[in-house]
């Protein structure tokens, strides 16, 4: 069990942590889009900052450290999302990354799973929408009606070559199968 529990785990820190990652970094570009003096108060204010309380309306909140999950919440939030997109209709993985879109660091589980829930709607939706209809395509030119030998007999290979670049024959394979059809060419 607690095998099972840690691939689950470490397959849901994979998932989150690039959604973690993007956070950090539109956290940062929009803290050096501040001015100096901003930046400092933003600093100051990090630092001096209360740990956040665990309210009692989420009981599933994330750890103190905001960073990760427990492992009930990571098995919750897998299992929640696995049977919410069998519910959906929905064939993708709870890893698919399109799923998350828009979830961030310090959600609650049941926030994820909301975030999860209206990502694969848009993918259901995306999905079942039929496509435009295609035209269909012509048939390529059927060889049923054309002769089975051409209709010119040809009498030495000079013939043969001559026709060749006359354009009477088309190519060097109707070239070759006339040649030998005739006994001209020898067959290899």
């Amino acid at each position: 069990m607690r095998t099972i529990e840690a691939n689950l785990s470490a397959k849901l820190d994979a998932t989150i942590a690039p959604l973690m990652a993007r956070q950090k970094a539109e956290e940062q570009a929009r803290i050096e889009e501040l001015e100096p003096e901003d930046q400092a108060a933003y600093w100051k204010q990090q630092a001096t900052a209360p740990a956040p309380e665990p309210s009692p309306a989420a009981p599933q909140q994330v750890q103190q450290n905001g960073d990760s999950y427990s492992a009930e919440d990571r098995l919750d939030i897998i299992n929640a999302t696995t049977n919410m997109l069998s519910s959906e209709g929905v064939s993708v993985p709870y890893t698919d990354d399109r799923l998350w879109a828009g979830a961030t660091n310090g959600m609650t589980p049941d926030q994820l799973l909301g975030i999860a829930r209206q990502n694969a709607q848009r993918l259901k939706a995306s999905t079942s929408t039929p496509p435009a209809a295609v035209p269909a395509a012509t048939p390529p030119p059927s060889t049923q009606a054309a002769p089975a030998s051409s209709s010119t007999s040809y009498g030495s290979r000079t013939e043969l070559n001559a026709a060749l670049l006359s354009g009477e024959i088309k190519n060097i394979d109707e070239f070759n199968r006339i040649g030998q059809e005739s006994g001209i060419l020898k067959k290899r």
